[in-house]
C-alpha cells in the first residue's frame, strides 16, 4: 500500500520534530558536559594545591623526625653522663661518711 502524500508529509515532518528534539537534548548534554569539565578543572585545580602543600607538610616532617632523633641522641648520651656523675657523687658519699 502506497503511502498518501499527506501522510509521507506528516512522517517528514515527525521525524524533523524527532531530529530537532535529539539536537535539544544533545544541546543540553554538551552544557552539562561543559560545566563538568568547569568542575574538574577547579577540582584539579584544588588537588595540584594540596599535592603541593602534602609534600611541604612532609618536609617539615622529614625535618622534625630528624631533629626529634638527634634531640633523643642528645638525651641518651646526658643520660649516661648522669649516671656517671651520680655513681662518682654516690663513691664521694661514701667516702666523705668513712671520714667523718
Amino acid at each position: 500500500m502506497a503511502l498518501t502524500q499527506q501522510e509521507i508529509e506528516r512522517r517528514l515532518g515527525q521525524n524533523h520534530n524527532d531530529v530537532a528534539g535529539a539536537y535539544e537534548l544533545l544541546a543540553e548534554v554538551k552544557a552539562t558536559v561543559d560545566s563538568h569539565t568547569t568542575e574538574l578543572a577547579d577540582i584539579k585545580t584544588t588537588v595540584d594545591s594540596h599535592t603541593t602543600e602534602l609534600a611541604d607538610i612532609k618536609t617539615t616532617v622529614d625535618s622534625h623526625t630528624t631533629e626529634l632523633a638527634d634531640i633523643k641522641t642528645t638525651v641518651d648520651s646526658h643520660t649516661t653522663e648522669l649516671a656517671d656523675i651520680k655513681t662518682t657523687v654516690d663513691s664521694h658519699t661514701t667516702e666523705l661518711a668513712d671520714i667523718k
